[in-house]
């Protein structure tokens, strides 16, 4: 995580490409531009089952709840649109967001 923080599309390439699974948490983050929104454009198609989203938002002034922004609805709400504007399909949204994180996160069961 936080790797998004360096948004040289030849890094990310160059990491991705060893196999590895990156998860970008700056989304909602950036001033001037969206280096993460960027990221995922340009490499989402190329490495559909390595790519994840997720929110560094623990402080309640990033919560809605607490009159803080973006909220924790922001990548599903906001962020999602900005990726579809941009040409992101529903499949690969669907990788983002269902299927990589629940191939990333299983565990084959214990043998007894």
């Amino acid at each position: 995580s936080h790797t998004d923080r360096k948004p040289d599309p030849a890094y990310h390439r160059e990491l991705l490409s060893t196999g590895v699974k990156l998860e970008y948490d700056s989304a909602f983050r950036w001033k001037e531009g969206n280096p993460t929104l960027d990221l995922m454009v340009a490499l989402l198609p190329e490495f559909p089952g390595q790519l994840m989203l997720g929110m560094d938002a623990a402080r309640r002034g990033y919560w809605t709840s607490y009159g803080g922004r973006p909220g924790l609805s922001y990548l599903l709400t906001t962020f999602t649109r900005l990726l579809k504007d941009r040409g992101v399909t529903d499949d690969l949204l669907q990788r983002v967001f269902v299927r990589t994180p629940a191939e990333t996160y299983a565990f084959p069961p214990r043998t007894p």
